[in-house]
């Protein structure tokens, strides 16, 4: 009798651990090179994936999530010096191998069922071949030229034979550029001395890369180099612009690569590039040129441009020297940014709005108020109708009306305590697209995913960016204000009393994108 009764308290134990998981990052430590290591993912915490049932379809997802091409090979986890006894936070991963993330795979999160088999220091670990990387050389401008490819360090030129518009267009897309002028059958962009890297290759149109394209295989070769294949894309670098300080005259340095934007490498980033970024945007001289995500984070878009080599005396930035387009000098991410005298703080409140919350989109377990401004969790789930806009996990509700365009404010509070979480997470607000809930049991509430959010851990005094990594922690502030500017590709979040900006995300809004709030307390969460 009694052994039973351990037993089931075990089993609840386990069930009850760690509810309503949706999201989490992923790293490689224990090695100098970037793409090898132990794999960890973090909730909260970091922590390791045991490694039962690791095999190359995992390798697969964590090499591609982190941008590392392919797994070389998935080695014990003591080739990296891992130490027993080490926190375990995932194990028995499942993944087909072709998913985005590691979190969309299969895998168990019930960590005493799990923790002492791998106290022995059984860890999944990766070597990834590194990233894959796209080029084009001996062009007019950035958008054309001689396609090369980079496959495990080592550039090579895709042979011609199959070579037509659907692989142009890939390539175009995958550079940032819009879309395909012409694409070339001769060696127009001159010849080249490197290796034959892809042949025949057939890309239906829609891959992110061109690696991603059937081929005959990497250093496979079809021809001769007297048959590179090239392109020439419309599309050039149009903009640029300074976020994350909540200041028009401050800010992380980023540029627009046709319809993308991307940050740039502080490789060689000093006062004479910053004195330029500030002229370019009449914001008087340059006081600091902050490197090395110190000031304004990291960004998680591409990283468009290395080796900036001003003067000093530039009319404008792009009049500069730098490195190709695309070539990323920094092998660990390390933005540039800027800080100029004059400053032009953002005036979100210009923009304030009512927002009222939606219930025919509020998960079943979330109640709303009569007048739409108040939202609470439930214990339990209510009956309501199964519609299609619904959320079913994560525990969130959509605003009522959804923007396209424009520059849209509006203020939360959000509560300091909670007694009695129902989950490692306690809240998220912000942004999201229109068609989340189109997935029914959606799991990652991220950028990636369609989320623009900040985050409140239970039992910890901040808040944070998902995933947290892109902004370390921020003070716990109510209320909290959000600003949407859709066309500028901007969800910022500002101290409502004070003003003072929090966090900005940057990104490409394809479709509408309306309020959301996530909650997973009993306290409730209003709407100003």
């Amino acid at each position: 009798m009694l052994r039973k009764t351990i037993c089931l308290l075990l089993v609840l134990t386990v069930v009850s651990f760690h509810p309503g998981i949706d999201t989490a990052d992923v790293r490689l430590t224990g090695s100098k090179a970037p793409c090898a290591g132990i794999v960890q993912v973090r909730f909260v915490h970091w922590e390791r994936v045991c490694d039962s049932q690791w095999d190359m379809k995992d390798a697969a997802v964590v090499c591609r999530e982190l941008n590392c091409g392919v797994p070389n090979s998935v080695p014990p986890a003591s080739a990296f010096g891992a130490q027993k006894n080490d926190r375990v936070g995932m194990s028995d991963v499942q993944c087909k191998g072709d998913e985005k993330l590691l979190l969309q795979c299969p895998h168990n999160t019930q960590f005493q069922q799990f923790q002492s088999f791998c106290y022995d220091g059984r860890y999944a670990a990766v070597n990834c071949t590194g990233p894959d990387e796209v080029r084009l050389v001996n062009g007019t401008s950035v958008c054309s030229g001689r396609v090369e490819v980079k496959h495990i360090g080592v550039w090579g030129t895709v042979c011609d034979d199959s070579w037509d518009l659907k692989d142009a267009s890939v390539v175009c897309r995958q550079i940032g550029c819009i879309s395909v002028k012409e694409y070339e059958h001769n060696p127009r962009f001159g010849r080249s001395s490197l290796p034959v890297g892809m042949s025949n290759v057939q890309c239906r149109g829609d891959e992110a890369t061109l690696l991603n394209c059937p081929h005959k295989g990497l250093g496979h070769n079809t021809c001769t180099t007297e048959r590179d294949a090239g392109v020439t894309c419309t599309g050039v670098v149009d903009k640029i612009r300074l976020v994350n300080a909540g200041d028009e005259c401050n800010g992380r340095v980023e540029v627009r690569h046709g319809k993308r934007w991307g940050t740039v490498c502080d490789s060689h980033w000093d006062m004479k590039d910053a004195q330029v970024v500030c002229r370019h945007f009449g914001c008087g001289s340059a006081l600091r040129a902050p490197d090395n995500n110190g000031v304004f984070g990291a960004g998680w878009n591409p990283v468009w441009l290395s080796r900036i080599r001003c003067t000093g005396a530039e009319a404008s930035w792009f009049d500069c020297p730098h490195d190709a387009w695309g070539h990323n000098a920094c092998h660990i991410r390390s933005d540039a940014g800027v800080e100029c005298s004059e400053k032009r703080k953002l005036q979100p409140q210009m923009y304030k709005e009512s927002i009222f919350l939606d219930p025919n989109t509020a998960h079943p377990a979330l109640n709303i108020s009569a007048d739409g401004k108040r939202v609470t969790r439930l214990p339990n789930k209510q009956n309501v109708a199964k519609n299609a806009e619904r959320f079913w996990q994560p525990s969130c509700v959509l605003g009522t009306v959804g923007f396209t365009s424009g520059k849209h404010y509006w203020e939360l509070m959000v509560p300091k305590r909670s007694r009695k979480p129902l989950s490692i997470i306690l809240w998220y607000v912000g942004v999201a697209r229109q068609s989340v809930t189109s997935n029914a049991y959606l799991q990652i509430v991220r950028p990636e995913s369609g989320f623009w959010v900040l985050a409140r851990a239970a039992h910890l005094p901040y808040i944070h960016s998902m995933p947290e990594r892109l902004s370390g922690l921020l003070p716990l502030v109510s209320p909290i204000g959000v600003y949407l500017d859709f066309k500028g590709g901007l969800v910022s979040f500002f101290n409502a009393e004070t003003q003072e900006h929090l966090f900005t995300y940057t990104d490409t809004f394809t479709e509408k994108v309306f309020p959301v709030v996530c909650s997973y307390m009993s306290s409730a969460i209003e709407l100003s």
